[in-house]
């Protein structure tokens, strides 16, 4: 063939094969561009898998909460349990995924854990995966009913403690306000503390089991105060209020209170004049109370509507180791009578003032004579009320008792008073007195004022 017929068909060849490489060329990146717009990796790159925290064994106790993070998962990225299931977003769930705050990752929650929740999980993206060990450890739990114990009196007594932890027995030791227990009070065995012959006294005691699992993955420590109750026989908490006699008078409210210390608590019964069982109704009221610790009381209430409801009342409290009783004695009294006042001296800022009581005109037997079985009940204190002559309402005044009265105090000089006292003992305050006036002097002179005429005769409280 002519070379230059050659020549030119090697050219067009040669262009031919240009042409198809570059279309070939073309293709191919608009394929890659093509492919480029259609992955779509908004939590990274895809390369690599990385944990936040990077731990590849966790360890935490049951009911703690772990949270750890899958970084740079592409789309497809998902945690799976340990038993290849994978795990959901659902909100409610303990155990779920969720997506990062800020993208580029996955978070795995675990909340609230239990021992089945211990095994490797997994983040898998494409065919990129990471994995951790989750071991999830039991801690030590006590048996809570043993917090509160009873022991009888006089007798010797264990202290029970059981622990359980990782480990199937973790090691106890004890602690007795706060120090080791000692002999011969107190001997540690196996299963507890023994405490011999206990007494009231015991129940004061601080006590605190210690556990220790030094086996586990995860050493642990708890401990458990235990409170000690002594079971006992009750006894009679005597005090300045307790007193055995009582009076009252018909139409008012006697109360009786009796408190005894108690373990357990006891049960109150209360009991008339005539030994029946009182029970709550319009005029018999029964309050039972918690004083303090192990000290309780119980008062009773009765409304006096009748003379049959003097006598003894008695107050029985016990429980399952025994009872005591305690007996009351409710006498008729009187209220105190009204006295009238009588002006002894005055002076600028005090008055002495006598109280005066009727001396019985004949055929005038006072109550207290007729009815010997009434009781008068001594004198305590006076109720002192003054006011300015120009008011009209009475305040009460600061006094002080002397041998046949009392003492008014902080008068103003050269002022006008109206005074009135009643009579106080233990029912209570009698009637207000008439009242006097009396006029403070200008000056440090005293003066006594002047017999009252025209009334009975008055003999004092004190002659």
């Amino acid at each position: 063939m002519h070379w230059s017929k050659m020549h030119t068909i090697s050219s067009y060849y040669l262009k031919l094969l240009s042409v198809a490489c570059l279309t070939e060329l073309w293709l191919g990146l608009e394929n890659t561009f093509v492919q480029s717009q259609k992955v779509e990796m908004p939590l990274g790159s895809g390369t690599r898998l990385t944990l936040t925290p990077n731990e590849r064994t966790v360890k935490k106790f049951s009911g703690d909460t772990y949270v750890i993070s899958c970084i740079n998962g592409a789309s497809d990225t998902q945690w799976f349990a340990p038993n290849g299931a994978k795990i959901n977003d659902t909100k409610i769930s303990r155990v779920r995924q969720q997506l990062r705050r800020g993208g580029g990752g996955i978070d795995l929650f675990l909340q609230r854990v239990t021992l089945e929740e211990s095994g490797h999980y997994t983040c898998r993206s494409k065919a990129t995966n990471v994995t951790f060990n989750f071991v999830v450890i039991k801690p030590i739990t006590f048996d809570t009913s043993l917090a509160h114990q009873t022991a009888l009196e006089q007798t010797s007594f264990m202290i029970k403690c059981t622990a359980t932890g990782q480990s199937s027995t973790p090691k106890l030791y004890w602690k007795v306000d706060g120090k080791s227990p000692q002999g011969p009070k107190f001997k540690v065995v196996k299963d507890g503390l023994v405490v011999t012959n206990v007494t009231k006294s015991d129940a004061k005691r601080s006590y605190v089991c210690h556990a220790m699992d030094i086996d586990s993955p995860m050493p642990d420590v708890k401990s458990l105060n235990i409170m000690l109750h002594v079971a006992r026989k009750p006894m009679e908490i005597a005090d300045k209020s307790t007193t055995s006699e009582k009076w009252s008078v018909i139409g008012d409210w006697a109360n009786f209170t009796c408190k005894i210390d108690s373990d357990p608590i006891p049960s109150f019964e209360w009991f008339g004049p005539s030994s029946q069982r009182l029970v709550f109704n319009d005029e018999i009221s029964i309050i039972n109370d918690i004083l303090n610790g192990s000290f309780y009381s119980s008062t009773l209430q009765v409304r006096l509507s009748r003379e049959s409801q003097f006598g003894n009342y008695v107050c029985r409290g016990g429980n399952d180791i025994g009872a005591v009783e305690r007996t009351f004695t409710l006498r008729k009294s009187v209220k105190p009578s009204t006295p009238f006042l009588e002006l002894e001296r005055v002076a600028p800022q005090h008055a002495r003032i006598r109280v005066m009581k009727y001396k019985p005109l004949p055929g005038e037997d006072s109550i207290l004579v007729s009815n010997k079985s009434v009781h008068e009940l001594p004198l305590l204190d006076y109720q002192v009320e003054t006011k300015l002559a120009q008011d009209s309402v009475f305040y009460s005044a600061k006094h002080e008792p002397y041998e046949q009265g009392f003492i008014l105090l902080q008068l103003l000089p050269g002022t006008t008073y109206h005074v009135r006292a009643a009579l106080k003992n233990a029912l209570g305050s009698g009637h207000f007195s008439p009242p006097i006036q009396i006029t403070t002097t200008e000056t440090s002179s005293s003066t006594t004022s002047p017999p009252i005429p025209d009334e009975p005769q008055r003999r004092s409280f004190y002659t």
